[in-house]
């Protein structure tokens, strides 16, 4: 899964990846950062996606990870990535379908359960449960 966190509200943006949960690593970040994070966003993706997005961001790029928080990079997080929000409902749903596993919204993503589906950012659950409108939350 590709992260996007951010160090505070206009902060530099760290874009990442993580084979387990997007919010474990927030809070390893943060143990090492004096201002506050905020997950912004994650999408599918494996480390050559990752790589692909710095390449398309290098003018932006700071160090390491980190990248200054543009309106083109902050459009392509709305455009391409699940909230904070609703990454956290679409968890919930799937813990409430008796997955436990950090890793398993991973394998959700891998296998098309999880789709974010067009301009209205909703996302879908497979065949059988119907659509989530986020209504752009």
């Amino acid at each position: 899964m590709v992260y996007f966190i951010q160090e505070g509200d206009s902060g530099p943006i760290k874009i990442g990846q993580t084979f387990g949960s997007p919010l474990d690593r927030l809070t390893q970040l943060q143990t090492g950062n004096p201002r506050e994070l905020h997950l912004l966003g994650v999408m599918h993706g494996h480390c050559g996606d990752e790589e692909e997005i710095h390449r398309q961001f290098a003018d932006m790029h700071l160090r390491g990870e980190w990248f200054q928080p543009t309106q083109e990079l902050l459009a392509f997080i709305s455009d391409n990535c699940l909230s904070r929000q609703q990454f956290d409902k679409a968890w919930s749903n799937l813990q409430a379908k008796g997955y436990k596993s950090n890793h398993f919204l991973w394998q959700a993503w891998d296998c098309g359960y999880i789709r974010i589906c067009g301009e209205h950012r909703e996302y879908e659950y497979g065949a059988s449960d119907s659509k989530v409108a986020e209504g752009g939350t």
